[in-house]
């Protein structure tokens, strides 16, 4: 596990992911490390052109590895653009070629992660799944700290209080849910740091998926770690706007009314500055 290639993966604006392959006791089979993150654009990485944020760890991986810098979602037909974009990410499949905009995917659409099962890779998954708990149990045979669902609700702690599963061979996941004690983004990397480390001693070579719910709203920035930022320090997008210049259907939905036009420049700058911490 110490000579790594590493490439990061910016395949969604909405879901950009770094993975990982690493040399198991396999050396014709290498581990892999799939991260994905929840809600981040690209123009949060300092590494690709943004002054005002601070990311040293994805810095390095676009520095050491590839950047794909001209890869678009393909939108969904819900409200939920990474319930349909993690479908089409897990079966390499289109949008109008999912089901359920990605609330299920079928026994029939194969996932990445089952293909790994095939051919003897110990799959682990830790953090969100936005879609059915029976392709969960499909996909991976062992796992933690598992979050089913599309985000953590503002009235029930956001990110601070986080409703997870530990893993269940059953696949029904009927009961045991959890409210973790720490950070979202902490609870999910202690799983898979703990996986990796019995799993790098095993033989057989593993797949794990790390999903994190971060920087998705809500906006809880992780207390006392990383860098903090000041709103009066950031600079506003070249493209804001107070209002959308044109009615393009969806003006009402909650995303959109997370913050009410017309906007400000400061109110941007305050959202801007707990977005950011949240990358960080």
């Amino acid at each position: 596990m110490d000579k790594f290639r590493k490439i990061l993966l910016p395949v969604l604006p909405a879901l950009a992911g770094p993975a990982v392959a690493g040399c198991s006791q396999d050396s014709h089979r290498p581990d892999v490390l799939f991260i994905l993150v929840d809600d981040m654009q690209a123009g949060a990485i300092a590494a690709l052109g943004n002054p005002d944020t601070v990311t040293p760890n994805i810095d390095s991986l676009c520095n050491e590895g590839t950047v794909f810098t001209d890869a678009y979602t393909s939108g969904a037909l819900c409200g939920a653009l990474s319930m349909p974009s993690r479908a089409m990410l897990m079966t390499g499949r289109h949008l109008f070629e999912i089901q359920s905009d990605g609330l299920a995917i079928p026994a029939s659409h194969v996932t990445m992660p089952e293909h790994f099962r095939a051919a003897g890779y110990r799959t682990f998954a830790t953090g969100k799944w936005h879609s059915d708990k029976a392709s969960f149990a499909r996909s991976f045979s062992s796992g933690d700290n598992i979050f089913f669902g599309g985000m953590h609700p503002y009235e029930d702690g956001g990110h601070s209080a986080p409703h997870l599963y530990h893993f269940d061979p059953s696949g029904k996941y009927d009961a045991g849910m959890f409210i973790g004690d720490r950070f979202s983004s902490e609870m999910f990397a202690d799983a898979a740091i703990s996986f990796i480390e019995k799993a790098s001693k095993e033989p057989e070579p593993f797949m794990a998926y790390v999903a994190f719910s971060s920087p998705h709203d809500p906006r809880n920035v992780l207390p006392d770690y990383g860098q903090k930022y000041s709103p009066d320090t950031l600079s506003v997008p070249e493209s804001f706007l107070p209002r959308h210049p044109f009615d393009n259907g969806e003006l009402a939905i909650r995303d959109e009314m997370i913050l009410p036009p017309p906007r400000t420049p400061e109110q941007i700058k305050k959202e801007m500055s707990m977005y950011y911490g949240m990358v960080r």
